[in-house]
């Protein structure tokens, strides 16, 4: 700690407290430049002023012969150059050329040292005690991330924190928070530090202004359409986040999460480490695929012992579990209160499979059509579309409209187009293709068994959902593959390659690129007449665990304002009300919007029963119509001979009471 003229100086805390604590350097360190003055004599007469040649004192200390080879004394205030050769003579001093020699043998070998330190030895980096400073981008969210696995990552080793930005210290503050660390947090606000006290807790009241300016937008825009009336709209309050009340275990408990392997999970068994900092609860995850899971659930049903307290279930498998009393009540534990954290048509939605309260819905997802707002809004291609089709461009209301749009961004139809393709979909996966073809069929009225369970592949409305996707597929890229559902339709769309794809909001993740991807030119809208599978994932607790009070702990915790919405944020979908009414969110993410009428109008797959009375699982059903759309594509077989096919194997399972539970 020196104190070096212009770059620091040692403050006692008087001094400070006399600044009334504001910490800005300049107060203290006067880092500015000595002004140039300039001597007039000089100027006009000749001469190099004593004065200013008094200012090198320290550099001649060092080259103590150099003055007298550059200089004539002339004993006035000046003295006159001796040479013009300035260069030359400095070059060939001396003094120099001994200073210059051990200033390369010192730093003889220094490159070859900073090449082996920051570049060989890099993977070797001390991250805890080296990486002192994270780089985030202005995006609150993904500052978020990346701050939550910092903290994690350092387990409490964090005491002060100093951000860049006021918004940036409200993030850590929110993050030690949730981890139960106390950290004191400083902020540069414009030109003053100050200081975000983390060790007390703070009472925020909010004013949700993100509401009202949009609020106000809106109304300005309907007054210019309409010459209304000037109207006053008042904004309630914004809610504040219900915090979570919770007991804290005096002796550590271990939990065992059976869960199926994704996005979602892998969020919330980071944010798991809150419960461990605030609730004194270990979480372990054990991630499967959607078979390796399907049949651990099966044997654990089926097992005296248990090896797993909390257990994700698929929302078709939910009723087969709930009446094999597998699962424990959590009405029991937590009464009510799950009920009123979830919107009425998420209730509704996953109470007809669960009457007896057994499980809390961790995932709920659905399908949105995402467009390129910038190409569907340009005047010219706008009018190109309008004369050549006869209609508007709009993001699509039908099939047939969207097969109309990917045609016309389609290169080999129309060579003015920006994009090779106009549109994509899996190509190689059967069980993504049945996720493309259900809402067609739906929205062709088409479907698998009609009321009274008989099957109706060869009706008409599926005939037309064939048809609808083979002609998209016309206007997809063959060649394109990629590791998981959905991968590839946003890959491509995030990356510029088309400018419209279908898929599960649950899915998109534009921050796991690298790479400056298109998202913030994305647009979303409901898939043609809200016909959109309606997906979702549940957490129950295993009847036999010991450890029920810990888990329902934990599930109160995940169900929570502060970590519901956390998990959106870090690309998780817990269905919260807290979560479908933020408004951050709902601008980050649009299509939190069309959640209310898009399970208004989606659907569940259709419930198909076996001779002996018992449900055909539904990924069976799904294998069955992914092979034949996956035939579809690559065959030229006609599509009735398809569905007729696909009816005989359906029909046969049926009949054998295959793949039943």
């Amino acid at each position: 700690r020196l104190d070096l003229p212009k770059f620091s100086r040692k403050v006692s805390r008087a001094e400070i407290r006399q600044n009334e604590y504001n910490l800005n350097i300049p107060r203290y360190v006067d880092s500015s430049e000595k002004a140039e003055s300039y001597d007039v004599y000089a100027t006009m007469f000749g001469g190099i002023p004593k004065s200013e040649i008094g200012e090198l004192d320290e550099e001649f200390s060092v080259f103590k012969t150099l003055s007298s080879q550059l200089f004539t004394d002339s004993e006035t205030p000046y003295v006159q150059a001796k040479t013009e050769e300035v260069k030359n003579v400095i070059e060939n001093n001396q003094d120099v050329k001994t200073f210059d020699s051990k200033f390369k043998e010192s730093f003889n070998g220094f490159e070859n040292y900073l090449n082996e330190q920051l570049i060989t030895n890099m993977q070797n980096l001390n991250v805890a005690k080296e990486e002192n400073i994270i780089a985030v981008s202005s995006d609150k969210d993904e500052s978020f991330s990346k701050i939550f696995d910092q903290f994690v990552k350092l387990k409490g080793k964090i005491k002060c924190v100093i951000t860049s930005t006021l918004p940036l210290a409200f993030v850590v503050y929110e993050v030690s928070k949730m981890l139960n660390q106390k950290v004191e947090i400083y902020a540069l606000a414009e030109e003053v530090w100050n200081q975000h006290n983390c060790l007390n807790h703070i009472n925020i009241i909010k004013r949700d202004m993100l509401k009202a300016g949009m609020q106000a937008a809106k109304m300005l825009i309907a007054q210019e359409e309409h010459h209304g009336d000037i109207q006053t709209y008042y904004l309630k309050q914004k809610p504040q986040e219900k915090q979570m009340t919770a007991s804290v275990f005096t002796v550590k408990k271990e939990l065992h999460v059976l869960a199926f392997e994704g996005e979602a999970t892998d969020v919330l068994e980071k944010l798991s480490a809150s419960v461990e900092a605030k609730l004194n609860i270990h979480m372990t995850f054990h991630k499967k695929s959607y078979v390796e899971l399907k049949k651990a659930l099966q044997e654990e049903s089926k097992n005296d012992i248990c090896s797993y307290d909390i257990l994700m279930i698929d929302k078709p498998w939910v009723p087969y579990y709930v009446n094999q009393d597998f699962l424990y009540e959590l009405r029991k534990d937590l009464g009510q209160e799950m009920l009123k954290r979830y919107p009425e048509y998420i209730r509704k939605s996953f109470g007809n499979y669960d009457k007896r309260r057994c499980v809390l819905p961790m995932i709920s997802s659905i399908q949105v059509i995402y467009y390129r707002k910038d190409w569907f809004e340009d005047q010219e291609t706008k009018a190109i579309f309008l004369g050549k089709y006869g209609v508007p461009l709009t993001p699509p209301k039908s099939w047939k409209e969207y097969n109309m749009i990917s045609e016309f961004f389609t290169q080999e139809f129309n060579p003015n187009s920006p994009f090779v393709y106009g549109t994509a979909i899996p190509t190689n996966d059967k069980n993504s293709l049945v996720s493309e073809f259900y809402p067609r069929q739906w929205a062709f009225n088409g479907t698998v068994v009609d009321r009274w369970g008989d099957l109706v592949l060869k009706h008409d409305g599926n005939i037309r959902a064939l048809n609808n996707i083979r002609e998209t597929y016309g206007y997809c890229n063959h060649n394109s593959s990629h590791e998981t559902k959905d991968d590839e339709m946003f890959y491509e769309i995030l990356h510029g390659e088309v400018p419209m794809v279908m898929g599960f909001v649950s899915h998109y993740n534009p921050m796991k690129y690298k790479n400056q991807t298109c998202a913030h030119l994305l647009g979303t809208t409901q898939v043609p007449r809200g016909k959109s599978i309606l997906g979702g994932w549940c957490m129950g607790i295993n009847n036999k665990s010991d450890n029920i009070k810990e888990a329902c702990e934990y599930l109160r915790w995940m169900i929570s304002d502060e970590m519901s919405i956390a998990n959106m944020r870090m690309n998780g979908c817990i269905p919260t009300y807290a979560v479908y009414h933020n408004t951050e969110l709902q601008m980050k993410y649009p299509w939190l919007n069309l959640v209310s009428s898009t399970f208004a109008n989606g659907r569940m797959r259709d419930k198909v029963i076996s001779a002996d009375g018992k449900q055909i699982f539904p990924e069976a059903i799904d294998g069955l119509l992914g092979e034949m759309v996956l035939e579809a594509l690559n065959t030229k077989k006609s599509t009735a001979d398809l569905l007729f096919e696909t009816e005989d194997k359906l029909l046969n399972m049926i009949e054998q009471g295959i793949e039943t539970f």
